[in-house]
């Protein structure tokens, strides 16, 4: 007979943590479960001297056992954990598992908590009442009544622990002791959200009488924490990626944005979050959900566009998991770029992009026709152009004079302006004779095509990777999409921002004023350990925000723990060669795929070293721009390039001063402003080069590691 069976988030991450043999085995035994629960080989049995009487255990190999919870009703299992036999008893040993009444909630609580908990601060010498009049804080029962607690879903066994409970470090020390939807609600708690508040965001529901297992895996409030095994889903696909088979679930809190106000937002709507928040997952499940209840009718398009070149196949292979064919019939996943050239090749009109080489070459070269190679550089047109004409799409001379310069590096007075177009000109010019043009100027083009023409092919536009986006591209998707109701929704994080082009929304005819921005706090991606690191080194930073707000970075939240990252100066590039092969090799023995890691820096060339003496050593390695999950090679490409992706371990070599805010590069500055946001682009793409590891980091520099990341 066939059992119903789930698994839980606990179940993935202790099976991700195994050998690689050894989850190949563990995934066998759980099919074999499901379909042939008598088999002897499994060894299914009650264990003795467990807290919870539905405790069982399944045998893996002689070594190995999965943790089962057997519920009162019915032919029903959870897969909650899977461990060498002792580790997994002394796991389980102590834990009950219920359903909450209030909540539907699956919830686990570690009873040791009861004991370890308060005789933490009993060794101490310390009362508890003493401990309450310590410092002015008040506890989560000083703001909440125990009625209170139990009715948004704490366990009634927890509330005693809480009076010890008055900030985000004492909260901390209770984490491994609780589930993560109720350590959520508490951090809520913590924060000063009043019960209803807490109810609406994690959409509780009472258990009903009649609720099935099945029910109660499905609600809302379980859904990022527990996933029923049926013929209907991959279970392969699920198992075979512990970690990555999470991404296209939603945490309650994710979800309200998802669906905004009953379904829709009356405009454009932003979502913020620092790096493995969540950002795509909820801009995903936000394009599912606009093609699936909102824009049903034959021929309604919704379009998910990115700066990004590769994430969109990463977005469409989810949403051909998480969506019925006819939902995905409405949905374009596209570069925004390749989606701009289509639209121009469809009508006849070819192009190609002029070279960051020949850019240099054509503005140096059309200063010299005008005579002026005394009063400007090449660099002072080229930053005109980048901060002035691309942002106002300046078309003529009349109002390039007139324009605010707010803003910009230089003061230009008229006669310096007039100069500098007659530059402008020249250059177009010598574009023109080329055959070539900047993107910029080609979004310019589409953007008063698609206005002549009214072409409208989209209902709604989802935005990723929003702050790398700059004036011309959000005047071309203003001009795809008219103002309405659930028009744009807008992902992204400034802090993330490594490329130029400032925006201001208002003056593209974007609204979000108000209300219509939200903020993720949580990271799910990175280890706190890599999350500290990473923002560490963009802390206290000031950002100008899409929507004209300064920003100061500040530290994230991480709900996983891990490794300390390394951070290791080492005397030569040929000693940072060896350190990073033995590395490898430690994290290849223990388990870990030649995919699963990259190797990045600052340059080509360091990189092209670094491929040289790896591969004479017998390693197989793959440039970024190659990345294959089927192809089992090491990955290495520069800090940009990784924009995009995540390895579970990310080699950061050469990471020296002279590569990591050379000198070189900001001796050419003559204005501090300009200086300032070199440093703060340059902090940002740190920041995304360690935000791309999800569980170890490794920077090297030879002869030492840069002082913006040692810090």
């Amino acid at each position: 007979m066939q059992r119903m069976v789930a698994i839980t988030k606990t179940y993935l991450q202790s099976l991700y943590r195994l050998p690689k043999d050894i989850q190949k085995k563990a995934n066998e035994t759980l099919e074999k479960f499901r379909f042939n629960c008598d088999d002897a080989s499994l060894n299914y049995e009650k264990i003795k001297r467990m807290r919870d009487d539905k405790v069982r255990t399944i045998r893996v190999t002689q070594k190995y056992r999965c943790i089962v919870i057997s519920p009162d009703d019915g032919n029903n299992y959870i897969f909650v954990y899977v461990d060498n036999h002792d580790e997994a008893m002394d796991w389980a040993r102590n834990k009950v598992f219920d359903i909450n009444d209030r909540t539907s909630a699956i919830q686990v609580l570690d009873m040791d908590l009861l004991e370890n908990f308060e005789e933490e601060y009993v060794d101490n010498d310390l009362s508890l009442e003493q401990l309450s009049h310590v410092e002015e804080k008040k506890t989560i029962i000083d703001n909440y009544s125990a009625e209170e607690l139990i009715d948004i879903g704490i366990p009634k066994e927890l509330i005693p622990s809480l009076k010890l409970v008055k900030d985000e470090d004492s909260l901390k020390s209770i984490k491994d002791y609780i589930d993560d939807t109720t350590y959520e609600i508490l951090e809520f708690c913590l924060e000063g959200f009043s019960v209803e508040e807490i109810k609406e965001l994690f959409k509780h529901e009472p258990l009903k009488e009649n609720d099935t297992f099945a029910d109660v895996i499905n609600k809302n409030v379980n859904r990022n924490y527990i996933r029923l095994v049926t013929d209907d889903v991959d279970v392969k696909s699920v198992l075979d990626n512990p970690i990555d088979s999470w991404r296209i679930f939603l945490h309650p809190t994710q979800k309200k944005l998802v669906e905004g106000n009953n379904g829709n937002y009356r405009g454009s709507f932003q979502v913020k979050g620092s790096a493995g928040t969540g950002k795509t997952v909820v801009a995903m499940h936000r394009t599912k959900y606009l093609a699936q209840n909102v824009y049903k009718s034959r021929g309604d398009k919704v379009l998910y566009t990115t700066y990004s070149n590769k994430l969109p196949k990463s977005v469409e292979h989810n949403l051909k998991n998480m969506c019925s064919i006819d939902v995905l019939k409405r949905i374009d996943v596209k570069n925004l770029y390749s989606l701009v050239a289509t639209y121009l090749r469809e009508r006849g009109i070819n192009f190609n992009i002029i070279s960051d080489s020949d850019r240099k070459e054509f503005l140096s070269k059309a200063i010299e026709i005008c005579g002026l190679s005394d009063y400007y550089t090449y660099r002072d047109i080229r930053r005109e152009i980048d901060v002035v004409f691309k942002f106002y799409q300046i078309e003529d001379r009349r109002t390039y004079l007139r324009v605010s310069r707010n803003g910009t590096y230089k003061k230009y007075g008229k006669n310096q302006r007039n100069d500098i177009w007659d530059i402008y000109l020249e250059y177009l010019n010598l574009l023109e004779i080329a055959g070539v043009k900047e993107w910029w100027m080609l979004f310019a083009d589409a953007t008063k095509m698609i206005k002549k023409e009214g072409y409208s092919p989209y209902k709604a536009i989802v935005i990723d990777e929003a702050q790398d986006f700059s004036m011309p591209e959000y005047r071309f998707i203003r001009a795809l999409v008219p103002q309405k109701e659930n028009d744009l929704f807008i992902v992204g994080d400034i802090r993330q921002k490594i490329y130029n082009g400032k925006v201001n929304f208002s003056k593209c005819g974007i609204n979000i004023q108000g209300k219509r921005t939200n903020k993720l706090v949580l990271n799910y991606r990175n280890t706190l350990e890599i999350s500290n690191m990473a923002d560490k080194v963009i802390l206290g930073e000031e950002f100008c925000d899409l929507d004209g707000t300064i920003i100061k970075a500040s530290m994230a939240k991480a709900i996983l723990n891990g490794e300390e990252p390394v951070i290791k100066s080492l005397s030569s590039f040929e000693e940072e060669a060896a350190y990073v092969e033995s590395k490898i090799n430690e994290l290849m023995s223990r388990g870990m795929l030649a995919n699963e890691i990259a190797i990045i820096s600052r340059k080509n060339k360091v990189l092209n070293d670094m491929y040289s003496i790896l591969s004479a050593k017998g390693f197989k390695l793959r440039p970024l721009k190659e990345v294959d999950s089927i192809d089992n090679s090491i990955y290495y490409g520069t800090m940009h390039s990784i924009k995009g992706f995540e390895f579970k371990a990310v080699f950061i070599i050469s990471a020296n001063d002279e590569n990591i805010m050379a000198k070189s590069v900001m001796e050419r500055f003559t204005d501090e402003r300009e200086t300032n946001e070199f440093i703060r682009s340059e902090k940002s793409l740190i920041y995304v080069a360690i935000t791309r590891a999800r569980d170890m980091v490794y920077i090297t520099g030879s002869p030492t590691v840069s002082s913006y990341i040692n810090i």
